[in-house]
């Protein structure tokens, strides 16, 4: 699909440019996904792809004006809709570009304190360019997952999917029938 394509491309592209063409690159392609963006056929699965690919794009500052005001709901793309997903991946776009500090991050965690809320507060934490940040925000033991494979987050997190992933079970037992359960 769509979304395979652009990850193709850019890893073709990124992969193949020189370093000194890298920023350079970085503006373009943040360009491009802004314009197919807002061509996208509204409310299609298309446009959501390339609104979280423009959204993890981010490196000028008209692109973090952009997308900090989908965020606040002072702009719209027609046929979007900001779900809580898709607000997260605004704030850690933004964190990641520099432009979201931890006021930020905190008010959309206030905003949904669940704890997938929670984990994508420490991902865009942890996205911050800043060591000082990500220093702050990690503790031990942390597993550390770097490049274009942190966009499979959402494929690959079958844990929290679980039926009762986050629940708390009471299993009333007695004692003696308790061994079993418990250690």
């Amino acid at each position: 699909g769509i979304r395979d394509a652009l990850c193709e491309l850019w890893s073709r592209l990124i992969g193949g440019a020189a370093w000194s063409k890298r920023a350079e690159l970085r503006r373009t392609w943040e360009a491009g996904l802004r314009e197919l963006l807002h061509a996208a056929e509204p409310g299609s699965s298309s446009q959501l792809i390339l609104a979280r690919a423009f959204a993890a794009s981010v490196v000028s500052d008209d692109a973090a004006a952009e997308v900090s005001a989908l965020l606040d709901g002072s702009t719209s793309v027609d046929g979007l809709e900001i779900d809580t997903d898709l607000r997260w991946v605004l704030v850690t776009g933004l964190a990641k570009a520099g432009a979201a500090d931890d006021a930020v991050i905190g008010a959309e965690l206030e905003r949904d304190p669940t704890i997938s809320g929670r984990e994508n507060a420490a991902a865009a934490r942890a996205s911050r360019p800043d060591a000082d940040a990500k220093a702050a925000r990690l503790s031990q033991p942390v597993v550390t997952v770097v490049g274009d494979v942190v966009d499979l987050r959402d494929q690959l997190s079958w844990f929290e999917t679980k039926p009762l992933f986050g629940w708390r079970v009471l299993v009333p037992r007695t004692k003696e029938q308790a061994g079993s359960l418990s250690s």
